[in-house]
């Protein structure tokens, strides 16, 4: 993610490689001047880094001790709620109501990836990043590839197209923003948190009572 620091990042594994070198060296009684022994050792200090890295970018990012180091805010899970399209029925002259959706976004420190679903379509990013700017913006953009189901491919093609969420911290958790698609089509979103898990389907109770009033009127 372009918002890291890696300077600061370095530093911590320098300071971390250095505490693990002495520890080691502290164990296993190993002098100052046993070169051979001392170079013994490397190994050990690289797996360590290695472990730190691995559980760093997986989980303890998200440790509030890590608050102040870590530039962008933990979205991981998925969040529900409406998609309004802007695209008239030619047949009708009307808009079709607001659409139940569910966002699951997989986030690590490195790495972050947003797949969206409603009752038709698929669609999985292949491009996602922070767009940050102090406490005035802070904005999730990702580019996506849409496949709709085999049932309604007749009158919805896959297409491409780019999401743009304003990230509201709450209570409750929300984001809410805009899609443009390479069918010239365009929409609003509207999201709040919904869990931790990374759910495969729409949850039950949404599909059953799928948008509420005050999703219908963020989406509208």
């Amino acid at each position: 993610m372009k918002h890291l620091d890696l300077q600061r990042f370095a530093w911590l594994f320098v300071v971390l490689s250095v505490v693990v070198f002495l520890l080691d060296a502290w164990w296993t009684g190993v002098q100052r001047t046993d070169t051979v022994g001392l170079l013994k050792l490397i190994p050990d200090v690289v797996a360590a880094d290695a472990a730190f890295a691995l559980a760093f970018g997986q989980w303890m990012w998200r440790w509030p001790i890590f608050k102040f180091w870590v530039p962008f805010p933990d979205l991981d899970g998925t969040w529900t709620g409406a998609l309004q399209t802007t695209w008239t029925d030619p047949k009708t002259g009307k808009r079709p109501g607001p659409i139940p959706v569910m966002l699951v976004v997989r986030q690590t420190f490195f790495d972050i990836h947003c797949d969206m679903r409603t009752a038709e379509m698929a669609s999985d990013s292949y491009s996602s990043d922070f767009v940050l700017n102090g406490k005035r913006t802070r904005r999730i953009v990702y580019s996506y590839q849409s496949e709709p189901k085999a049932t309604v491919i007749h009158r919805s093609e896959p297409h491409d197209g780019t999401t743009k969420l304003d990230i509201i911290d709450g209570p409750p958790r929300e984001l809410r923003g805009k899609y443009w698609s390479s069918r010239q089509t365009t929409g609003e979103v509207s999201l709040r948190f919904h869990s931790r898990k990374h759910l495969e389907s729409l949850p039950k109770n949404f599909a059953q009572h799928p948008v509420s009033e005050s999703e219908k009127e963020a989406a509208s």
